[in-house]
């Protein structure tokens, strides 16, 4: 067992000071690329890396964040997104404005600026964040009902955050909100599989 001799080529890291002039040759013999440099003369073996994830148990592979996390991060982004979006179209009704009140005086021009702002911003942030929260629950729920991890569950909780949330209007709304929900969601997990 002491006597046997180690294979430096094998090895992730080896020193070979051979080609300290070559700054970055690949060896085709071994797959590996020689980055050599006077600060670290070792080459990297490009073959002991791997393709995918590694995993020490097999439950770690079907193991996702945790609900809290993906629930912050879901209401937090889809308030974000609302909030911009509202802030957004707030500008243009606010430039729009300006244009009617060219008579008005600066101060007046600016606070119907940030009057149409504020209108539109926390209007439609709140209405995404609440809409986020919403399919972030559902998700859960369908995720421990089915006991499955896969894109339906995102097309089964988007359908019932969008009726949830319009559930207090009519229901031609309810049903609207709900097939809206689920058409967005399963074309974005449609294309994204596809890219």
């Amino acid at each position: 067992m002491g006597s046997e001799e180690i294979d430096l080529a094998e090895l992730p890291f080896s020193n070979d000071n051979s080609s300290l002039h070559d700054t970055n040759v690949l060896d085709s013999t071994r797959g590996s690329i020689n980055m050599v440099s006077p600060i670290m003369p070792y080459h990297f073996n490009t073959n002991i890396i791997p393709s995918k994830p590694e995993y020490i148990f097999q439950l770690d592979t079907s193991r996702s964040r945790p609900f809290t996390l993906r629930l912050t991060y879901i209401t937090g982004s889809g308030y974000i997104t609302g909030l911009a979006l509202g802030g957004s179209w707030g500008i243009v009704e606010g430039c729009i404005a300006l244009f009617r009140l060219q008579d008005a005086s600066r101060k007046v021009r600016i606070t119907a600026m940030l009057n149409s702002i504020t209108r539109r911003g926390p209007l439609f942030g709140n209405n995404l964040g609440i809409l986020s929260m919403y399919f972030a629950f559902s998700e859960q729920i369908i995720r421990r009902f089915r006991n499955n991890q896969d894109n339906l569950n995102k097309v089964f909780a988007a359908i019932f955050a969008g009726t949830l949330w319009r559930c207090t209007k009519s229901l031609r709304a309810t049903v609207i909100a709900g097939f809206f929900g689920g058409i967005v969601v399963g074309c974005y997990h449609l294309f994204d599989d596809s890219i």
